[in-house]
């Protein structure tokens, strides 16, 4: 990294060289993410846990229904919904976000009920709903297309 120093150090006298730097700058940034992990989806607050394995998009699944359900604050409905689908379904993965109500202990309750039939996760960061004017990157946990990826990734 002392090469780059020097090299900086000596571009940056105009504009020009200045683009080259944020280049320069670009590809590194882009080498120190691939040295860090080829198998997983970073967010970008880099919070190891949260990655998602790239496996989930090729790797060979058995045929099955599953479904999803993204929870915040349904504990007045929740049981009677998963209740009426659970037949139909081989597996439900139930993904709370920062529910302040009784949903997180249901969707516990839920998967003790059902062993094998309900997965139960949580997801404790604040998710942008879709249609806000707020611009994030995709790659952000609070961004709602990170959250819809790793709920689909269980």
């Amino acid at each position: 990294m002392k090469i780059i120093n020097i090299i900086y150090k000596f571009l940056d006298k105009n504009q020009f060289t200045r683009l080259l730097m944020d280049i320069l700058s670009f590809i590194i940034r882009k080498i120190k993410i691939k040295e860090i992990d080829e198998e997983n989806l970073i967010n970008i607050e880099w919070i190891k846990e949260m990655n998602i394995s790239k496996s989930w998009f090729t790797e060979k699944k058995e045929i099955w229904i599953s479904g999803i359900a993204r929870i915040k604050n349904w504990d007045d409905f929740l049981e009677k919904v998963i209740e009426s689908y659970i037949q139909f379904l081989d597996e439900i993965i139930l993904i709370n976000n920062k529910s302040t109500d009784q949903s997180k202990l249901i969707c516990i309750n839920l998967e003790k009920k059902y062993k094998n039939k309900v997965k139960f996760f949580d997801y404790d960061f604040d998710v942008l709903p879709p249609w806000t004017s707020i611009n994030i990157p995709d790659n952000s946990i609070k961004s709602f297309v990170y959250f819809s990826n790793r709920c689909f990734s269980k």
